[in-house]
């Protein structure tokens, strides 16, 4: 049976900690797959689909960490 919070879990425990923000990285990206997966499935898709979608249209975690990072030290300076 699919468990939302379990593979949100596994998918964002692919970004690696990298830094004192780390933990506010993941959750913000936990957040933003979250409305994701809700609004998806306020359109009539299943959670797993929506889920799946979502992870698709964000990408490969650490990469997304690494783009994250480097705005913010860009934003830092």
């Amino acid at each position: 049976m699919f468990d939302l919070d379990t593979e949100i879990r596994r998918y964002c425990s692919g970004a690696v900690p990298r830094g004192a923000h780390h933990e506010d990285h993941v959750a913000e990206l936990e957040d933003h797959l979250r409305s994701t997966v809700a609004a998806r499935v306020e359109r009539g898709e299943d959670e797993r689909h929506a889920f799946q979608k979502a992870t698709q249209q964000l990408g490969e975690t650490r990469m997304l960490m690494d783009e994250f990072e480097k705005n913010q030290s860009v934003i830092s300076k």
